[in-house]
């Protein structure tokens, strides 16, 4: 539990937060995913910063090609600002709703995929990236009776992140907070749970080295470490949103790892496969991934 005292601006944070979701609550889910696109274009254009680092990353991929040359960055921009604020409903919408719901707005292919991974009876390890709704991924496998422990954020804002880790708790999940997650880790392995763990975020000095968008960038090298030296299976994942209320999940067959006993170059070489894997899901779906992370040094 930390210790931050609460200032009034998290009590404010905390207000809005609790008016968001009782919105959501009480209103159709079409009115609710309205506020959400309202709120996350509000912030394109209050967050100068950040729409200025959206639009960059854009033209970068754009310029490096990975993106078509006609693209129309700030349109792009406006849609990644508009499926936040559209992915902060729909969590809210599903977990205030009966799990059924959840249910059958999602199509599973690759079901069978993480069966045969989970009869090793040594745990998954499931790569995602912050495409689509991210957050859906662990709630749906919960609902479904699969054993999800996600290693998660600490929200700076104690009240609000009581509500989000609450949330995910109340669905089955087993939560563990990002600064303290080698024991429980290795836990939920032996007890074959399946650990998301998300690479498309700037890793700092602690990260793996490898082209992003063609440009090479600090990515998250926990994922294939820990599969090398546990040997648990590595899958890729993701949700796509099809349409309202109607959502893809896609689990890939068990990813092989390098293992030529040089240790460095198995992580750098295994970690860019597995960027190139959702690297592949940004291009066909752009507007549903988070353009605002900052990833490269010089940002």
């Amino acid at each position: 539990m930390s210790d931050k005292k609460t200032t009034f601006k998290d009590w404010l944070e905390y207000v809005f937060f609790k008016a968001f979701l009782l919105i959501v609550k009480l209103t159709p889910f079409t009115i609710g995913i309205w506020v959400g696109k309202a709120l996350g274009l509000l912030a394109y254009v209050v967050l100068k910063e950040r729409r200025e680092l959206t639009l960059q990353n854009i033209r970068r991929a754009r310029e490096k090609g990975f993106l078509p040359a006609a693209l129309n960055e700030k349109r792009l921009a406006r849609q990644v600002w508009a499926n936040l604020g559209t992915v902060g409903s729909e969590f809210l919408y599903y977990y205030t709703r009966p799990t059924a719901r959840l249910k059958k707005a999602v199509r599973f292919s690759g079901e069978d995929n993480l069966r045969r991974v989970l009869d090793k009876q040594k745990g998954a390890i499931l790569v995602m990236g912050h495409i689509g709704n991210w957050e859906l991924v662990g709630m749906y496998l919960a609902v479904a009776g699969y054993k999800v422990t996600p290693i998660v954020k600490t929200q700076s804002n104690i009240l609000v992140d009581k509500i989000i880790q609450n949330n995910r708790r109340s669905v089955g999940m087993k939560v563990i907070p990002r600064r303290s997650y080698l024991r429980p880790i290795l836990n939920a392995f032996k007890n074959n749970e399946i650990v998301p763990f998300l690479i498309d975020q700037w890793a700092r000095n602690k990260g793996v080295k490898v082209d992003v968008f063609g440009t090479p960038a600090p990515i998250p090298r926990g994922a294939v470490e820990f599969g090398l030296r546990t040997g648990t299976p590595v899958v890729f994942g993701y949700v796509i949103r099809e349409k309202p209320r109607c959502y893809q999940l896609v689990i890939s067959e068990e990813i092989p790892l390098v293992k030529t006993g040089r240790d460095q170059d198995d992580v750098v070489r295994s970690t860019a496969t597995l960027v190139g894997l959702l690297q592949d899901v940004i291009k066909k779906h752009p507007e549903q991934w988070l353009w605002m992370h900052k990833l490269w040094r010089e940002q």
